[in-house]
């Protein structure tokens, strides 16, 4: 049907809200029927537990990975002081080509 004026809208019967939400005259006089959307829920919970893991785990790895650089490094640099640090020119190259190769896939993303 449809609605020519006012008054033919107010014979309409009235639809359901998807939230499941009836109308206030619906309400009153409308058995009550197990409604999903209507039910209780639990309340929601938040807690922070696993961030301050998280937070630990991350500042024990900074720590960690900051004396194990700076141990490397000394170790590197008394090796070249004495002459003896041999680079790999293998391991050298594959690096410089990994990070061409991101480069390049960058910049194809960066033109799109």
């Amino acid at each position: 049907m449809t609605p020519k004026d006012i008054h033919d809208i107010a014979s309409l019967p009235a639809a359901r809200s998807a939230t499941g939400v009836r109308p206030r005259h619906e309400a009153a006089t409308a058995p009550v029927t197990a409604d999903p959307v209507l039910a209780p829920r639990a309340p929601d919970k938040v807690t922070t537990d696993t961030q301050r893991e998280l937070q630990a785990a991350v500042e024990h790895a900074k720590s960690t990975s900051g004396e194990t650089r700076t141990a490397r490094l000394a170790e590197i640099e008394a090796q070249v002081r004495k002459g003896n640090y041999k680079p790999d020119p293998a391991r050298i190259a594959q690096r410089i080509l990994d990070e061409a190769e991101l480069l390049a896939q960058i910049h194809a993303i960066l033109r799109t």
